[in-house]
């Protein structure tokens, strides 16, 4: 397991992830705002938070140019009692 966060770590997952966060609540706080402004309706913002949740989970997950983190595990061994 410890491989794994390593292999997240060397490949900048982090870094992006954090980076999309922040654009994401950027975004999200600007809506809140402008929003009112121009009369949109109430359901719009529910909308937007929903999409930013989902693009940083995408974005996160594809992180490293599209291919999936994987790590070498040993398989699982399962014993009777």
């Amino acid at each position: 397991m410890n491989s794994f966060f390593r292999e997240l770590k060397q490949r900048k997952v982090y870094r992006v992830a954090l980076g999309y966060a922040v654009v994401a609540w950027l975004v999200i706080q600007i809506s809140a705002t402008v929003m009112p402004a121009y009369h949109a309706p109430e359901w719009i913002l529910p909308i937007f938070i929903t999409a930013a949740k989902r693009d940083v989970l995408i974005n996160a997950r594809t992180a490293n140019g599209g291919t999936p983190v994987t790590v070498d595990m040993p398989p699982l061994t399962c014993s009777t009692m």
